[in-house]
C-alpha cells in the first residue's frame, strides 16, 4: 500500500510538471534544488534571467598546469566564485564545460540545465544579442552589451541599462590553471557549441559597452551559464508530434520503442522525474531491469541534430 502511494504521488508531481502551462516571464522553480529563476522573453526565445547555479559545489585549487577540479561521477558539480559558496545565491555557479553539458557534446544539449531547457548555442546567442538591440561585428566583437547588464553593474561607458532585461551580473570566473578573475569586473557565459577543443563563450566587460565572442577558452575554465527554454517542453504536444509506443508499459525488464510514423536514425535517453540521465541507448530494445521501481520519461532524438522527436511516460515496476 505504501509502495502504491508512492507511485501515485510521483505520478501526479511528474504529470505536473511535464503538462502544467508555462509563460516566459513567469518564475522557473527547478524541482531537483528548489532554486528559482526569473525569465525574460528576448526575441523568439525565454531566458533565464539569473546564471545557473545547480550541483554541489566543490573548491578549485590553483596550479601550474592546466588541470580540473571536478570529476565526471554522476555527481553535477559547481564553482563558487573564490570558493566562497555565499557569492552563489548573487552570482550563481561556476562551470566547466564538460561539466556544464553532462559530458556531451551536441550543440543546443541540456546539460545540466533544468529540464525543458538546454545550455545556448552560439546561433541563439547572436540571435539573443540581436533581439536585444546589440551588434555582432564579425567575427570576434560586438556592441549593446550594458543592454544585458543589470542597472547598477558597470561602470562609466559600460555602465548596464538592462533593457532586454537579461540583467547580468559581472560573475567573474575561474581559469583553466584554478585562479579565480573579474568579479564585478567581467562576466562570461558559455555556450553549447565547441570550437574545435574549446568551446564559443560570451563576455560582458564591466568599463565598457562592447560584447566579445571568443572562441579559445579551454574547457576546464569555469565560466557562468543563462539556460534557454526549449522551443516546446509539453509532454502532450510530444506525445502527438510522432506515434511513439512503448511496451509492455509497466515493465520490470525490457521495453521495446516503435516509432511507426516516423523515418530517419534514433537516439533514445531514459531520464528520471529530475531530469537526470539514466541510460543513453541507440537501439530500441533498452533494458530497465536496474533501475529502482518507479516513473521515468523517455526522450527519442534524432541521431544528428539531438532534436526531440517524441517523449513517453514509462512505468518500472
Amino acid at each position: 500500500m505504501k509502495k502504491f502511494l508512492i507511485l501515485v504521488l510521483v505520478s501526479i508531481i511528474s504529470r505536473c510538471l511535464y503538462s502544467q502551462t508555462f509563460n516566459c516571464g513567469d518564475t522557473l522553480i527547478d524541482i531537483r534544488d528548489g532554486q528559482k529563476y526569473p525569465t525574460v522573453q528576448i526575441g523568439t526565445a525565454c531566458w533565464m534571467k539569473k546564471n545557473l547555479n545547480y550541483g554541489t559545489t566543490v573548491n578549485s585549487y590553483s596550479s601550474t598546469s592546466f588541470h580540473s577540479d571536478m570529476l565526471n561521477n554522476s555527481v553535477v558539480e559547481k564553482y563558487a566564485y573564490n570558493n566562497d559558496v555565499t557569492k552563489l545565491a548573487t552570482y550563481g555557479g561556476l562551470y566547466e564545460w564538460n561539466e556544464l553539458m553532462n559530458y556531451t557534446t551536441a550543440p543546443g544539449g541540456q546539460g545540466i540545465c533544468p529540464n525543458g531547457w538546454h545550455v545556448p548555442t552560439d546561433a541563439e546567442w547572436q540571435t539573443m544579442i540581436a533581439a536585444a538591440g546589440g551588434t555582432l561585428i564579425t567575427p570576434n566583437g560586438g556592441y549593446g552589451g550594458n543592454k544585458l547588464k543589470n542597472v547598477g553593474e558597470g561602470f562609466g561607458a559600460g555602465a548596464g541599462t538592462n533593457t532586454s532585461g537579461f540583467s547580468a551580473k559581472h560573475s567573474g570566473d575561474r581559469d583553466s590553471y584554478g585562479i579565480f578573475y573579474g568579479l564585478t569586473l567581467r562576466s562570461i557565459f558559455w555556450t553549447s557549441t565547441t570550437n574545435g577543443s574549446a568551446a564559443w563563450q560570451y563576455t560582458l566587460w564591466a568599463e565598457k559597452d562592447t560584447i566579445f565572442r571568443g572562441g579559445n577558452a579551454h574547457k576546464e575554465t569555469g565560466l557562468a551559464c543563462r539556460c534557454v527554454k526549449d522551443a516546446t517542453s509539453s509532454i502532450d504536444k510530444y506525445d502527438l508530434k510522432h506515434n511513439l509506443n512503448v511496451f509492455p508499459n509497466p515493465t520490470s525488464n525490457n521495453i521495446q520503442i516503435v516509432i511507426s510514423d516516423y523515418k530517419g536514425d534514433l537516439n533514445f535517453v531514459i531520464k528520471d522525474i529530475y531530469g537526470k540521465v539514466l541510460i543513453q541507448e541507440n537501439s530500441s530494445t533498452i533494458s530497465i531491469k536496474e533501475l529502482p521501481s518507479g516513473i521515468y520519461f523517455l526522450e527519442a532524438l534524432h541521431a544528428n541534430s539531438g532534436e526531440l522527436i517524441g517523449l513517453r511516460k514509462i512505468i518500472k515496476n
